[in-house]
């Protein structure tokens, strides 16, 4: 037989599990999310757009297609570079520097002549 001691020993306290939305408590957290979808969403709308456009100009899916595939393999070629510069350097200055580098970008495609008749 079991003494009181022996079953106190073998019996765990139960650690209550944290809910599926407990990292929503955390403000920090709500604000990267919050951003990260209008972000993301913003994204899907230049590229549907951009993709929209181009077919609506050329009327060819392997143009569309061939853009496409030059935009993957341009984001797949920087991935590694960006670790290593992310490693290496404060993240502040990296997502500063980042946003810098693509303003120029956002401001030519904005303005290009092709946006203008819509």
């Amino acid at each position: 037989m079991k003494s009181a001691a022996e079953d106190d020993m073998n019996e765990s306290p139960k650690a209550e599990k944290p809910g599926a939305y407990a990292a929503l408590r955390i403000r920090n957290f709500r604000f990267l999310l919050t951003g990260t979808v209008f972000v993301n969403a913003a994204t899907w709308t230049q590229v549907v757009a951009m993709s929209w456009l181009v077919y609506h100009l050329t009327e060819s899916g392997t143009i569309l297609g061939s853009i496409n595939l030059l935009r993957s393999l341009a984001s797949i070629s920087i991935i590694p570079l960006a670790g290593l510069l992310i490693d290496k350097y404060d993240r502040k200055k990296n997502a500063t520097a980042a946003q810098l580098l693509a303003l120029p970008a956002q401001f030519r495609a904005g303005n290009h002549p092709a946006f203008r008749p819509l």
